[in-house]
């Protein structure tokens, strides 16, 4: 696959949505392009952490304590907090099938931010409404009750920042006000 095919695969995953087709064809050149056969490992629970990973084409399933929690399909992305905390993984993913998958080393993670620092502000968006939909639905959580979600930052300028909180809520489909 091309790299500018990726750069328009790229353009329908959630995470990189936003991002301009400069930006998109940044993270595609920063990214390793896979071709994987069926039972592919991308992550394995309770491991370190490093590197996030874009599905392409084909299938993957999700696994926690060994039971199908998920399927993951062409647009979907595992591994984002790996890039920011190095954390464990929660989750095993194998694919289902053969598939092509795009991989974001932490290395390459960290160029690209300081390269195109537009990126930074549309993947902590992301991060954040990836949380707060979990919240609501690992909760039962109605949005509409919620009043205000307050995010911290470190640089807010103008207006409370661009108000990365309610931004993010909107984009995880919070009916705030």
């Amino acid at each position: 696959m091309s790299k500018q095919t990726a750069v328009d695969h790229l353009s329908n995953v959630p995470m990189f949505s936003s991002c301009s087709k400069k930006e998109l064809a940044a993270i595609a050149k920063s990214s390793d392009q896979l071709s994987v056969g069926d039972g592919y490992t991308l992550t394995t629970q309770d491991e370190s952490s490093r590197e996030a990973f874009v599905l392409l084409s084909g299938k993957a399933i999700v696994k926690r304590n060994g039971r199908k929690v998920a399927e993951l399909g062409p647009g979907d992305s595992v591994g984002e907090l790996g890039l920011l905390d190095h954390g464990v993984r929660t989750a095993t993913v194998v694919t289902d099938g053969p598939a092509e998958i795009l991989v974001v080393g932490p290395r390459e993670f960290s160029a690209l931010l300081s390269d195109v620092p537009s990126l930074s502000k549309k993947l902590l968006q992301h991060l954040a409404a990836t949380v707060l939909g979990q919240i609501a639905e690992r909760n039962k959580l109605d949005t509409a009750t919620v009043d205000d979600v307050i995010w911290g930052t470190s640089s807010q300028r103008g207006a409370q920042g661009a108000d990365m909180g309610r931004m993010a809520a909107l984009d995880a489909g919070y009916d705030v006000k």
